[in-house]
């Protein structure tokens, strides 16, 4: 199986992807950050993605242990989110460590622009 796979732009999906051409039909990844699972995913969902990655902000060691929301300890990254907002969610989303997130992005043609309204982020090169 080949996976093509993309970096969410914003990189948290902290609105509407402006990237939503590559999306389309394509795996996403994105930073975790302060947005919640939910609304990153149903942002992915509605540009066409056919699944997600959240890569982990660092603060979680093996085992997702970090003590913080979405952490096995508060009972997982979803609780977080009303669960009416997973109803009409049809992607599989997954949660990764960092050091594996940066693996995959290592492995990505990316290079960084300065964006208005969200700083420097990651955009893969076409």
């Amino acid at each position: 199986m080949e996976v093509h796979i993309v970096y969410a732009v914003p990189n948290t999906a902290l609105d509407d992807l402006y990237n939503g051409h590559q999306v389309d039909g394509r795996l996403v990844l994105v930073d975790r950050g302060d947005v919640p699972i939910a609304d990153k995913a149903r942002r992915v969902q509605e540009a066409g993605g056919t699944g997600m990655v959240v890569v982990d902000s660092g603060e979680c060691g093996a085992a997702f242990a970090c003590g913080v929301l979405g952490s096995p300890r508060q009972n997982g990254f979803l609780e977080q989110d009303e669960w009416v907002k997973w109803r009409d969610m049809h992607i599989p989303v997954v949660l990764v460590l960092q050091p594996d997130g940066d693996r995959i992005k290592a492995a990505m043609d990316l290079v960084q622009m300065d964006m208005p309204d969200l700083g420097l982020q990651y955009v893969l090169r076409e």
